[in-house]
């Protein structure tokens, strides 16, 4: 059996909320309403380990309404099957089901990433942020790391641009499958794996990309930057618009300088480079 947390927040935490959830392996949330407040309904395949982690709690003001258990169901097909591909910068974003293939415009480069998980698709303002910034940072020719790959659509946007080569990893084993699937789908071959960036061996990057929330990294943010070569660059998304300053800050401790910044609603993204 599935399970279902109904949630209740502060409207100004919602999106934060949203973020951790997604995080955490939601299969789905849903929203409402309530007055100054919002009611989520967070759907998990299994219960995450006492509800949600005290730190998500705290951080986001969330109140736990219900806890129950729901029919399993793959919350994710009614979704494929109504979408349709996005724009976003120069890329042709498809998260439908792979058998519903359409040609992609000629003049875009298309990424085939089924949502199996709809953070890893391109359509979170994070996620966007990232596809949009990287042809302004010259990736043909350039070796690139994703950091936390996901789905891998970064990992394929990167060799879309004409990346020399591209290592993607995450934590979550159940995500490096996903995107080996997709890596598939998109006649791709970034090298991907399951574990942390001290799996990496000596060799340098030019280029890092890092779509986290930044509680989840941030206090092992040293170690991205020790794989980056002397100027090179890293792009940091996932952050809401409040923790820019304290994000750049800390990077920019590890020896890094800012470079510049992008905003999407209530999301942010930097651009930094390594001294």
């Amino acid at each position: 059996m599935a399970c279902r947390l109904l949630l209740r927040t502060a409207r100004e935490r919602q999106d934060e909320l949203v973020a951790e959830l997604w995080a955490l392996g939601t299969l789905g949330v849903h929203h409402a309403p309530d007055g100054d407040e919002e009611v989520l309904a967070a759907y998990f395949d299994r219960l995450p380990d006492g509800a949600l982690p005290p730190g998500v709690r705290r951080r986001c003001g969330v109140e736990i309404l219900t806890i129950e258990e729901v029919a399993e169901q793959d919350w994710l097909a009614v979704y494929r099957e109504r979408v349709e591909p996005s724009t976003i910068g120069r890329f042709w974003v498809d998260p439908r089901e792979p058998s519903r293939r359409v040609a992609p415009d000629p003049d875009l480069l298309p990424l085939r990433v089924p949502a199996r998980n709809a953070f890893g698709t391109g359509s979170h303002e994070s996620t966007a942020l990232v596809l949009e910034l990287m042809p302004e940072l010259q990736v043909a020719g350039r070796r690139v790391l994703d950091v936390g790959c996901g789905s891998g659509i970064l990992s394929f946007a990167a060799l879309r641009l004409g990346a020399a080569r591209v290592v993607g990893f995450d934590v979550d084993p159940g995500s490096v499958v996903t995107a080996r699937d997709c890596a598939a789908l998109n006649d791709l071959a970034p090298a991907l794996f399951a574990g942390a960036v001290d799996a990496l061996g000596a060799g340098r990057f030019d280029l890092a990309l890092v779509n986290i929330l930044p509680e989840r990294w941030l206090s092992g943010a040293g170690a991205v930057v020790t794989r980056l070569r002397a100027g090179g660059d890293l792009v940091i998304s996932g952050l809401l618009v409040d923790q820019i300053d304290w994000v750049e800050a800390t990077i920019a401790s590890e020896g890094c300088q800012p470079a510049g910044r992008r905003v999407r609603g209530d999301w942010a993204a930097l651009h930094l480079r390594r001294k």
